[in-house]
């Protein structure tokens, strides 16, 4: 089976040489140009990820690596994974993609039905793999994102060894390779329906802390730079109604159930963070396998 993992310019040659002797076959990481990042703010990022630090800032430190991972022997894919892209935004990716092209990248991970149609009308020739944000829960759906020529689908990272099995065995195509998450960020949500931003600091994680005012008041200004200015926040915080007591304590504790199941509720006590946090699939690697999946996926851009 194919091991997949994510790296991001932090990555160093050490590090790469540990991950291809742990077993490691693919990578795949976020690119955010600077004429991106100026225009959008990295909050507004190229991919699934919002913020500089889980991507490349620029096509030759991407350049680099590459070159490193294909000399090994393995394959590199770039992700443009955003659950949307504006029609302002996809005129930047004829220039992404073609630089991309001369580097040889291995294939696209893509979410979003617009950049597939993009890729189609101007004749890129990819190899497209369908991220587990596209939210591919059922058969049918996987069967018409196969028409715009996607020949790897991830599983979402909720769903069980048996759905997906059905899936594969409904499918019923042998030329479609399956992968599904092995190592992912504990989270309740599916990230296909998830439009929440991680990308303003800590205190904007919605799922995370209890929905008020005072989560805008909290966020340092600074963080919406380019994004919105400080009297639109202003305005927003006034048009926020205040939640009723009942509502608070309802929230407050589902805030605290997340945070608990999240690992942040009691890792600061007992101290595993990283292992709380992160959910393992070890134990399912032989059942995958057996039913048709031939690609793992390992989270480790977080």
């Amino acid at each position: 089976m194919e091991i997949t993992v994510g790296i991001d310019e932090k990555t160093s040659q050490k590090d790469l040489d540990m991950l291809l002797c742990a077993g490691a076959t693919e990578f795949y990481c976020g690119i955010m140009p600077f004429e991106w990042a100026n225009k959008y703010a990295v909050q507004v990022s190229t991919n699934r990820l919002a913020g500089e630090k889980y991507q490349f800032a620029s096509f030759n430190s991407l350049t680099a690596i590459v070159e490193k991972i294909h000399s090994a022997g393995k394959k590199v894919y770039v992700s443009f994974d955003a659950l949307y892209y504006t029609k302002d935004q996809l005129p930047y990716f004829p220039k992404y993609l073609n630089i991309l092209k001369k580097l040889e990248i291995d294939g696209l991970l893509v979410s979003d039905v617009s950049l597939l149609l993009f890729l189609r009308e101007e004749h890129f020739k990819f190899k497209i793999i369908m991220n587990g944000n596209a939210g591919i829960y059922n058969s049918r759906s996987l069967k018409y994102f196969r028409k715009f020529g996607v020949s790897r689908i991830i599983f979402p990272m909720d769903m069980t060894v048996s759905e997906i099995e059905k899936i594969i065995v409904l499918t019923s195509d042998p030329g479609l390779e399956y992968q599904a998450y092995i190592s992912a960020e504990r989270c309740l949500f599916s990230a296909a329906y998830c439009h929440v931003s991680h990308g303003f600091g800590k205190l904007s994680d919605f799922c995370r802390f209890l929905w008020n005012k005072e989560i805008f008041v909290r966020i340092p200004v600074e963080n919406y730079q380019g994004i919105i200015s400080k009297k639109e926040i202003t305005d927003i915080v006034k048009l926020i109604p205040k939640p009723d007591i009942k509502l608070l304590k309802t929230m407050k504790n589902n805030a605290g159930q997340y945070n608990l199941f999240a690992g942040s509720g009691i890792e600061n006590i007992i101290g595993l963070k990283e292992s709380l946090r992160s959910t393992c699939g070890l134990c399912a690697i032989s059942m995958l396998e057996k039913i048709g999946v031939t690609a793992l996926k390992v989270v480790s851009r977080v």
